[in-house]
């Protein structure tokens, strides 16, 4: 009686030692969609993403501008680490005017957009090679 129950837990281990290899060769469970686009949302979050467009309005006090889009408006938050360039010089706030074309980086943020960096006026034609 004692050898069949040996026998059989011989059989038993046996088999689970056979199983296991097939079981890790099967491909890893893949995460649901929506996962996978938090995912790429939260690594967005980091990158600043480019804008550009005329400045709608400006609020001075909340230090804001706007910017229209095709179909809906985007308001960019300055803040003290904002790099502000006129003319490929530092500038300050106050030289975002409304109807003044920008363009730059901007953080998505759950409260809304944060601008990493603004150049105001057009985009400056490159020197012609030689």
């Amino acid at each position: 009686m004692k050898s069949i129950g040996l026998f059989t837990l011989g059989l038993l281990v046996a088999a689970g030692i056979s199983v296991a290899p097939a079981m890790h060769a099967a491909d890893p469970v893949k995460p649901p969609a929506e996962s996978k686009e938090a995912d790429k949302a939260a690594e967005a979050a980091g990158k600043a993403v480019p804008f550009q467009g005329k400045v709608s309005a400006v609020d001075a006090a909340a230090r804001t501008f706007t910017l229209n889009g095709k179909t809906t408006a985007r308001v960019f938050k300055v803040n003290d680490a904002t790099q502000i360039l006129l003319n490929n010089q530092q500038s300050d706030f106050k030289a975002i005017t409304v109807g003044e074309l920008v363009r730059g980086q901007a953080f998505k943020r759950a409260d809304g957009w944060e601008a990493k960096k603004v150049m105001l006026g057009p985009k400056e034609e490159a020197a012609p090679k030689k």
